[in-house]
């Protein structure tokens, strides 16, 4: 069985949970295609924050977007 969709997290950097890091990175991939980077939610921060990407996977993964067909 494929995957249909898959995250991965380049999670670098040691800092505080709402620290902007610039080596926090996250990529999807749907239906085998090529991995495409996906950018932090709009707001003040450049970069991904820890909190953010928690509450993104939390977000996603509850809605279900990511599922095993």
């Amino acid at each position: 069985m494929q995957f249909q969709r898959t995250i991965g997290i380049d999670y670098s950097g040691a800092e505080t949970a709402d620290s902007s890091l610039p080596g926090l990175r996250v990529y999807m991939t749907e239906g085998g295609g090529p991995a495409m980077e996906v950018g932090p939610p709009p707001g003040p921060k450049k970069y991904w924050t820890r909190r953010a990407l928690a509450e993104w996977l939390t977000a996603i993964l509850g809605s279900g977007l990511i599922a095993n067909r």
